[in-house]
């Protein structure tokens, strides 16, 4: 089966016609379109596709929902929101985008990523620092 080219990276597919109740932890990229009743542990991104939903904790790098959320969503980088997208819980993130029609309710908490660099106001500050140090 040939990937779309969106796709390539994803490691996993699950299909809207499976249902899964417990854990899934996965080192890739992951697509779901079914349903999961647990926790989702994605060391990639995770694409919740809008067939897709998750009753429960989701933890991924990135994070795309165009399916729905029913519990908390917890990302090191960005969550989008999709126009048909849904979520029911508390949002972590770097970087939020909720697209016209996207709907949430809950609490959002977004920090700097610890892998990205820091704004240049920081650098300055910290450069100024170090020299006023030597």
């Amino acid at each position: 089966m040939k990937r779309r080219k969106d796709q390539q990276n994803i490691k996993t597919f699950i299909d809207e016609d499976v249902r899964i109740k417990g854990e899934i932890s996965s080192r890739g990229s992951l697509r779901l379109d079914g349903t999961l009743d647990g926790q989702l542990d994605v060391k990639g991104e995770l694409h919740l596709g809008p067939t897709g939903l998750i009753k429960g904790e989701a933890r991924a790098e990135n994070a795309y929902i165009s399916g729905k959320i029913e519990g908390n969503i917890y990302a090191n980088g960005k969550v989008v929101l999709n126009n048909s997208g849904q979520i029911y819980g508390d949002v972590e993130c770097g970087v939020i985008n909720i697209a016209e029609g996207g709907l949430m309710e809950g609490k959002t908490s977004m920090s700097k990523n610890k892998s990205t660099t820091e704004p240049a106001a920081d650098k300055n500050n910290n450069k100024q620092a170090k020299a006023n140090k030597a």
